[in-house]
């Protein structure tokens, strides 16, 4: 091959890697003011919890209210097809029990601690009531494979 061939190609190359470096990496994104209102707030990932306020927690979610935080939460079906706020896909982590959440209904969930306290897996109605707008929401929707419309629900829980 033609070494100015090799070269034209080369600089091409460069050409086009800088131009999607600019278009993905360095071009400022367009402002959305719709975020704004997001702006100014730390999160509390999964409610403020500690030792005495498991994650995904009402008393988390109380913790976060209470310190002036945004929260982000999880939320997932039930056996029965309520939403629930709960990171984990099974309750081996928080819980110790080898089992899916969505294989549980939200009465077997409620009868079950968050780690070592009082604290049981809230429905995602409950915590809506209790936040009740004192705080932003990042909500993060975890669909299972084989699950309803989880952003659906969610969707229809926030009109």
């Amino acid at each position: 091959m033609n070494p100015i061939y090799i070269v034209l190609i080369v600089i091409g190359a460069l050409l086009l890697l800088v131009a999607s470096l600019y278009l993905f990496a360095i071009k400022p994104r367009r402002k959305r003011k719709e975020m704004d209102k997001f702006k100014g707030w730390r999160y509390a990932h999964r409610g403020l919890h500690n030792d005495q306020a498991s994650e995904n927690s009402m008393t988390a979610f109380e913790n976060a209210v209470k310190k002036g935080y945004g929260i982000e939460i999880d939320v997932r079906f039930s056996k029965d097809g309520e939403l629930v706020v709960f990171h984990d896909e099974t309750l081996k982590r928080v819980c110790g029990i080898d089992k899916r959440v969505v294989d549980l209904t939200v009465a077997q969930l409620k009868e079950i601690n968050l780690g070592n306290t009082e604290d049981t897996i809230p429905t995602f109605k409950e915590f809506l009531e209790f936040v009740d707008g004192r705080a932003p929401l990042l909500i993060e929707i975890k669909q299972d494979q084989g699950e309803g419309n989880v952003a659906f629900g969610a969707c229809q829980m926030l009109k």
